[in-house]
C-alpha cells in the first residue's frame, strides 16, 4: 500500500515541475532523444538508490533564460542541486554560461529556479543541466543528472 506522505510528495513534485520541459524518472527505460539522464556510473539505466527523480527545464523569457532544476529523494539526506545554463552554436557541443547551487537536508521535492543574469546571445541553442549529489557522512554517494530540451534563440 502506498504511503500517503509519498503520494502527497509526488503530487507536490509534479505541480512544482509543471513548467519544466523535461522530467526524468528513476525507471529503467528512458527513450527520449533530447533528454539525457545517467546515474553515478554513467549508465543509461536509471536505478538510483537515494534519488527518486531529477528534472531540468528552460524557458526563454524576452532576452533571458529561466532555468529550473527539481528532484526528490527517497529519504532525509544532505543533497546539493546545481542548475547550469548551457549554450551551443550547433546543438552538439555545449559550454557553461552560468550556474547556481543550493543545499537541502530533506527528502521532500526540491527545486531551484534562476534567471540568467546576462542577456542571451542570439544564434545559440540553450538548455539547462541539473545535477543532484546526495551525501552520506560528507561523501557523495550518488549523482543524478538531467538535461532539458534545447531551445534556439534566434
Amino acid at each position: 500500500m502506498l504511503n500517503s506522505k509519498k503520494v502527497i510528495s509526488a503530487i507536490l513534485a509534479l505541480s512544482m515541475i509543471a513548467t519544466t520541459s523535461a522530467v526524468v524518472y528513476a525507471e529503467n527505460d528512458v527513450n527520449a532523444s533530447t533528454i539525457i539522464a545517467y546515474s553515478t556510473n554513467n549508465e543509461r539505466s536509471i536505478n538510483w538508490t537515494y534519488t527518486s527523480w531529477v528534472a531540468a527545464g528552460i524557458i526563454i523569457d524576452g532576452n533571458y533564460g529561466k532555468c529550473t532544476g527539481s528532484y526528490e529523494l527517497y529519504s532525509d539526506m544532505k543533497s546539493e542541486i546545481t542548475v547550469t545554463l548551457m549554450k551551443s552554436k550547433d546543438g552538439n557541443s555545449w559550454s557553461k554560461v552560468e550556474s547556481w547551487t543550493a543545499t537541502n537536508y530533506d527528502y521532500s521535492p526540491s527545486s531551484l529556479s534562476k534567471t540568467s543574469t546576462n542577456e542571451l546571445e542570439h544564434g545559440y541553442y540553450y538548455c539547462t543541466h541539473t545535477q543532484v549529489q546526495v551525501y552520506s557522512n560528507n561523501k557523495v554517494v550518488e549523482t543524478g543528472n538531467s538535461f532539458s530540451n534545447s531551445k534556439y534563440y534566434a
